[in-house]
């Protein structure tokens, strides 16, 4: 798809999405996660054809990146963006594993509603991750920007591990958030055919308990990549869609099925 740059205060922003001149129009934003694959999440533009959707990813990642790897800059730009682009609409937010970082930073005043999928709220247990970021790190030993997003976001370094705590952001929250994790438990460290969610137990136990959290639990065998399994697409969908419908009531518009 071709991209919209949106030049923000922090650096570049690339999106892809359909915007509508009707008000009337909930518009959802999605941010993918770290290490994507090409076009990421561009198909949900052509799903929600009646709502207004923008998709971009972290910076850094098939994108330009900011002079600093943080995920408050992050945040702050796709703020910025969502100024520019959609500043009365009401707004849901789709994040993706790290891309929950953002947006749960999000402040826009026209965000109703959050969805998050497979967020993680600490860094020093995400054991299939760490080997792998440290291959990276091996096999791109110049890269200045994937050194310090891996350490600076995520507290990965070849020889060191340090927890970086996202707990706050959740402590923050000011409006609904669906969370959708996958079934498999992350610990014990053990051979899996594919990654296991990345909300801890511990994580799992305290969003229950948050008040303006609903917890979805996707099927048995799913693990942080939920679009690997039919039955966690079609539940994505249906939160995706119960949100979009409450946006586009909130905004005197027609409710779609």
């Amino acid at each position: 798809m071709d991209r919209l740059i949106v030049q923000t205060r922090f650096g570049p922003l690339p999106l892809v999405g359909r915007l509508h001149s009707d008000k009337a129009r909930p518009c959802l934003l999605v941010i993918g996660g770290a290490f994507p694959p090409p076009d990421f999440m561009h198909e949900v533009v052509d799903r929600y054809p009646w709502a207004s959707v923008l998709v971009g990813s972290l910076p850094g990642m098939r994108a330009p990146s900011f002079d600093r790897q943080d995920v408050s800059d992050f945040a702050g730009a796709y703020d910025e963006a969502l100024g520019l682009l959609a500043p009365s609409q009401p707004v849901v937010t789709c994040g993706v594993s790290t891309g929950c970082l953002v947006t749960l930073g999000l402040r826009s005043p026209n965000i109703y509603r959050h969805l998050l999928q497979e967020p993680f709220f600490s860094t020093a247990d995400l054991w299939p991750f760490i080997p792998y970021a440290r291959d990276l790190l091996a096999r791109n030993a110049d890269n200045a920007v994937l050194k310090a997003f891996l350490w600076d976001v995520c507290g990965v370094a070849p020889d060191a591990i340090v927890n970086r705590d996202y707990w706050p952001l959740l402590e923050g929250l000011r409006v609904p958030a669906d969370v959708i994790i996958g079934e498999m438990p992350l610990l014990p460290q053990r051979e899996l055919p594919t990654w296991p969610s990345f909300t801890t137990e511990a994580d799992r136990v305290r969003l229950r308990d948050a008040p303006l959290v609903t917890l979805h639990l996707g099927p048995p065998g799913s693990g942080h990549n939920l679009t690997l399994h039919r039955a966690s697409e079609a539940l994505i969908g249906e939160v995706t869609q119960a949100a979009l419908n409450e946006g586009r009531s909130m905004a005197g518009g027609r409710v779609d099925p």
